[in-house]
């Protein structure tokens, strides 16, 4: 997806001008500026859209470059997978066999 999201900027962009390209480069910059440990909020979001529309960048566009810039920073800044353990279930079930058949020992010897 983020192939096609810079793919799809880079064609407006080469159809808008060499001039649109400097825009949309700044315009990208100041969106990874406002991201906040990987959140754009929405106050920033329509002040970015604002700017964007001051800056002669359209809406779709400068959606379009929001997306990518937070697509690429999560690509980037991801935190790791905590992966549970898989056989944790099997020494559960381990234990409480071994608990089960202790009682049930103990109760055949007092019955004895």
């Amino acid at each position: 997806m983020h192939r096609a999201l810079r793919r799809l900027a880079q064609d407006q962009n080469a159809a808008a001008g060499p001039g649109q390209a400097d825009i949309s480069g700044r315009f990208t910059q100041c969106v990874a500026d406002a991201l906040e440990a990987g959140v754009l909020r929405y106050s920033r979001r329509r002040t970015l859209l604002s700017q964007a529309e001051r800056w002669g960048l359209g809406r779709f566009q400068a959606n379009l470059l929001i997306a990518m810039v937070q697509h690429r920073h999560r690509a980037v800044a991801a935190p790791p997978v905590q992966r549970h353990r898989p056989r944790r279930w099997m020494f559960n079930t381990l234990g409480a066999l071994l608990i089960q058949s202790g009682l049930l020992l103990a109760g055949l010897w007092v019955l004895s």
